[in-house]
């Protein structure tokens, strides 16, 4: 009788127990990390395995180079030049990776991991969002903020405070950048790039993303400011719709140390509504993942509720080569697998690790900065090294050289390609440039640079008219054939009578370009060393890349002006109709330069004066802006 009392009592305990229960538990709230959760040892940073030289440029996420950006590689810091382009002789790599971590006031904080091994240069394209305008709000009062696309952040009253840990009073600005794993490019916009974590356990694992949130907070001048202890904020990330399937109930939430280059789990977010809900305590990037499993995972606890998501399969290493439909190797070029983007080197190879299992294919095209998505997918086996082969990208037009220094060497260093006011930056290693173009026959320019000594010299080209070919420019040489280091140049064509000529100012007693802000006018000149008295001016308004033409029928046109002496006119010759395209416009103590044609007028019954007037071609110019 005993007996059944206490089975008795013990049911009736249950049913009680049950009936307090809520019907809809809150993950977030219920679930609780290992006891061993933040005391697991601290990531170390692995020791410098070897140096080696870094080139690369930093985009803003529009493909646009971005001047004057701090670049730190462990303690080293650099500046991208005016062309958006950094380089470091002797980059550190730690095993075999090398984190890049690039700031610039009014852009979210960018990264890039690279991973090598000794003995190779390596290239790569860094990119950097815009802060855009920010969120404002007085400090006591506390916000929820929602930004388009659902995401949110949740500000208590009184939470921030200065560098200094003294409470922040007064007006806070907030950005906020919503990091879409379906977004077209979201995986170049990755912190740190590579996906490496650190689990609780103190495991080295990856990670596969839901969504991220990038949360910046300064106050009213511009100063970063932090939470407050005992003020945490709350994240709401949505999850796509394409992955609501798999999501799983609670996922770890993990957030990037912009010191270090590698993501650190530090709590759990749960699924609520079709959005992934956490409370962060700090910002930095926060990020809502599975991780792989580790090699040699440890027991999985069976305590926690509610249980957490089963980690991945471990990951697996690969390598593989990027080659056109021609069979020519893609160097340089950015191959995106999965969630994660990587870079080839000179030879087209690149290689890394992914989690096991299969994963899409997607090629970044330079020409139109976007991804896309190739009707292919390769699979990763855990604990293997899998060679994928060759992956054929879509056959574009592209242009191709050899470049050699002064002293007949490969040219390492960057060239601008620029045509139709567009303007692009392309990397340069070990002499070999390559380049998608446009397949419209336009006028272009490349212009060579070194990172610490400039420009160098520019060649004019026109662009191919046939579709996915390769033209192959040959081999060029960076070393300037003027005097004193300068590529200032003034050529062109021109008709005598049923002849052809050609004319070039060989040697200048001045040549220069400079800007009058008062008028808004760009003047060009050229005078050539006596006894020859060639002298040219051209003038267009403004100081940008343009192409500027004179108007047909009257309009409001910008119109061109030149005027050109040389000894073989004899007389003064002035534009009359014109097409002038400055197809490079730098800052003060860079260059100007582009191309020219059109009709040009002089005295009557000149005997080079042709049907309605003089007509020049080819013309191309360029001058130091002083």
């Amino acid at each position: 009788m005993k007996t059944n009392t206490c089975f008795c009592f013990l049911i009736l305990i249950l049913l009680l127990t049950n009936c307090n229960k809520p019907e809809s538990p809150n993950p977030l709230k219920d679930y609780q990390l290992p006891a061993n959760a933040g005391t697991s040892p601290q990531y170390k940073l692995p020791p410098v395995s070897f140096q080696t030289q870094v080139q690369g440029i930093v985009l803003s996420i529009n493909g646009q180079p971005i001047t004057g950006v701090k670049v730190e590689i462990y303690g080293q810091i650099s500046f991208t030049d005016g062309n958006g382009v950094f380089e470091y002789e002797a980059a550190s790599f730690t095993s075999d990776f090398c984190f890049i971590k690039v700031t610039k006031e009014g852009f979210f904080t960018g990264s890039k991991t690279l991973h090598g091994e000794k003995g190779k240069n390596y290239q790569t394209k860094i990119f950097m969002r815009p802060h855009g305008n920010p969120e404002k709000f007085e400090v006591k009062e506390g916000k929820e903020i929602e930004i388009p696309g659902g995401a949110k952040v949740k500000f208590l009253p009184n939470a921030f405070v200065n560098n200094d840990n003294s409470l922040y009073i007064g007006e806070v600005q907030v950005y906020i950048n919503h990091l879409n794993p379906v977004d077209p490019l979201f995986s170049l916009e990755i912190p740190g790039g590579d996906l490496r974590a650190f689990d609780h356990n103190g495991d080295d694992v990856m990670l596969y993303s839901y969504g991220m949130l990038d949360v910046e907070i300064f106050d009213n001048v511009g100063k970063p400011l932090q939470l407050a202890k005992g003020k945490p904020s709350t994240l709401t990330i949505p999850v796509p719709n394409t992955m609501l399937s798999a999501a799983p109930a609670t996922i770890p939430l993990w957030y990037f140390d912009e010191d270090l280059g590698v993501w650190i789990e530090e709590g759990v977010a749960s699924l609520q509504n079709n959005n992934y809900v956490g409370v962060v305590t700090h910002f930095t990037p926060h990020n809502v993942d599975q991780g792989t499993a580790p090699r040699n995972p440890p027991p999985r606890p069976e305590t926690i509720y509610p249980p957490p998501p089963p980690p991945l399969p471990p990951v697996g290493n690969f390598r593989g080569s990027l080659m056109d439909c021609v069979a020519k190797t893609v160097m340089f070029g950015q191959i995106q697998i999965g969630q994660i983007v990587f870079d080839t080197d000179l030879f087209g190879n690149f290689s890394g690790q992914l989690p096991s299992g299969e994963h899409r294919v997607s090629i970044y095209d330079d020409e139109n900065n976007t991804l896309i998505q190739l009707d292919k997918k390769i699979k990763v086996v855990s604990g293997q090294s899998t060679d994928i082969g060759v992956i054929i990208q879509p056959c574009r037009t592209t242009i191709y050289s050899v470049i050699k220094d002064c002293g007949g060497n490969y040219f390492n260093g960057y060239a601008i390609l620029q045509y139709q006011n567009k303007k692009r930056v392309v990397l340069i290693a070990e002499g070999v440039l390559q380049a998608e173009v446009p397949h419209n026959g336009a006028k272009a320019t490349l212009t060579f640079y070194k990172h610490t000594t400039g420009a160098l010299y520019t060649k004019m080209l026109e662009l191919p008219l046939t579709p996915d070919i390769m033209l192959d420019l040959g081999t060029i040489n960076t070393c300037n054939e003027n005097s004193n280091n300068t590529i200032a140049k003034i050529a062109f064509s021109y008709k005598k009578g049923n002849t052809d000529a050609d004319y070039e100012m060989k040697e200048f007693f001045y040549s220069g370009a400079r800007f009058d802000d008062l008028n808004d006018i760009t003047t060009i000149k050229y005078v050539s060393k006596p006894p020859l008295k060639d002298s040219v001016i051209i003038e267009f308004l403004g100081d940008k890349a343009y192409t500027f033409y004179t108007p047909s029928g009257g309009g409001n046109y910008q119109t061109p002006k030149m005027l050109i002496f040389i000894q073989d006119f004899g007389f003064l010759a002035y534009s009359t109709n014109i097409r002038l395209d400055v197809l490079g416009y730098e800052y003060t103590g860079g260059w100007v330069y582009g191309s020219f044609e059109g009709f040009f007028s002089g005295p009557p019954n000149s005997a080079i004066i042709v049907g309605e007037g003089l007509y020049i071609s080819n013309g191309i110019f360029s001058a130091k802006i002083e």
